[in-house]
């Protein structure tokens, strides 16, 4: 063991769950006010998004009336209605709000992961970066991020697919769902673990999933362990994020456009904010003790020179 990394930031030490927790919670602490500034751009992102949809979306009544209107034009001119042109009509502004959507919320997400990999590891060896210098890290990282996270969604959907394709063969609906409903916790277990590990893997060696799996080789199962409590942790905050979305809960499955629908989702996004800090911490602490195990030499000081090109 490296002599003086039993205080290590990033390191839990000793190696262990608890130690591993203290490391993760230290990071979300350490600088949070730049932590928080950096969560709120995915979170802004999605804020937008979210009430861009509602209002791309139309209402009931908008689709009646719009209806109404078709089939009165449709039997003064004797022409046949446009089924296709309707619908894009209805749903192509909402369609495209998605598509715009997905991808820059994509794209802030994978900024503010590699940034804020970069802005912890600095803080934890005492010397803090400026915002310029993080993003200027983050920028060539995007898109190898965003590229490796579709994979992953791309191989837990066919996955999930696979599984509800017997049930579906046969015709049986409920067997295709408890394939689906059965495999789903494994797969996203799994595509956690790996995603965590994946994380530090694209930002700090500019490396792919052979590299991830080898870090993964012989400490597969306790890191697995701890990205289940992690989850569980995410689903207990989703409790509290549901309970403070539900005075606005009935604008929100209403699904018209007014302040109190952008209020309950400006606060909705706002507690994402610890979410994204939880995410990016769990994978900098994760792929900080699996590079010690493989090299006692790594510690902060290492992690944080790695982090700066």
């Amino acid at each position: 063991m490296t002599v003086g990394v039993l205080n290590d930031p990033l390191v839990p030490m000793p190696l262990g769950l608890g130690s591993w927790f203290n490391a993760v919670f230290g990071v979300m602490a350490r600088d949070y006010r730049r932590g928080v500034a950096f969560a709120s751009i995915p979170a802004g992102v999605l804020a937008v998004g979210a009430v861009a949809f509602v209002a791309a979306t139309p209402s009931d009544a908008t689709i009646d009336r719009r209806t109404a209107e078709a089939n009165r034009l449709a039997q003064a001119t004797g022409v046949e209605r446009d089924a296709w042109s309707e619908l894009w009509q209805f749903f192509g502004p909402m369609l495209v709000v998605v598509v715009v959507g997905t991808v820059a919320l994509m794209l802030a997400f994978a900024f503010y992961l590699a940034g804020a990999l970069h802005l912890a590891a600095q803080a934890a060896d005492g010397r803090p970066s400026t915002a310029a210098r993080a993003v200027a890290f983050a920028r060539p990282r995007v898109l190898p991020l965003v590229g490796w996270y579709l994979l992953t969604n791309l191989v837990v959907i066919i996955t999930i697919g696979l599984a509800a394709l017997p049930g579906a063969l046969a015709g049986i609906e409920i067997l295709a769902a408890a394939g689906a409903f059965l495999w789903l916790p494994v797969v996203c277990t799994l595509m956690a673990t790996f995603g965590a590990v994946m994380l530090g893997v694209v930002v700090v060696e500019r490396r792919g999933p052979r590299r991830a799996i080898g870090l993964l080789r012989n400490r597969f199962w306790p890191t697995v362990g701890r990205l289940v409590i992690a989850l569980l942790l995410y689903l207990s905050w989703g409790g509290v994020m549901n309970a403070a979305a539900f005075p606005f809960m009935k604008a929100m499955e209403a699904g018209s456009l007014g302040v109190v629908l952008v209020l309950g989702t400006v606060i909705q996004c706002a507690l994402l904010v610890p979410v994204f800090m939880f995410f990016s911490a769990v994978g900098l602490v994760t792929y900080a003790e699996l590079r010690h195990r493989e090299d006692p030499s790594i510690t902060t000081a290492a992690l944080a020179a790695e982090l700066t090109h």
